[in-house]
């Protein structure tokens, strides 16, 4: 049991915190777990584990909230370009009246 125990501190030692996966923190937890039922009072190495898992979760949820935000600036500069092109546009819309759907005569004889 000791060996098991051995073991996975020393995988913790190796591993940085950037490179822990939920695999990682799965299998450590399963073998806290196994010590804690055969009377190891390892209950703050659970809790330890579970502050591992909020800072993996925390930089994966920083790194997608940046890529998120470069999505909006760039969504933000596409409309501010288009803004002004759809303002000249219906402007220009306003300035020739209504469209008309007849003939190229309609209205010449009038």
């Amino acid at each position: 049991m000791l060996t098991l125990l051995c073991c996975v501190l020393m995988q913790m030692r190796n591993t940085s915190l950037e490179d822990v996966t939920e695999t990682n923190i799965l299998e450590w937890k399963g073998v806290v777990q196994e010590l804690i039922q055969e009377g190891f009072l390892l209950g703050f190495m659970i809790d330890h584990l579970r502050e591992i898992a909020r800072d993996m979760f925390g930089r994966r949820l920083t790194a997608e909230l940046k890529i998120l935000e470069a999505r909006v600036v760039a969504m933000r500069n596409a409309v501010t370009a288009i803004v002004p092109a759809h303002w000249h546009l219906t402007s220009a819309m306003r300035a020739a009246g209504e469209l008309c759907n007849e003939s190229a005569l309609y209205g010449l004889l009038e």
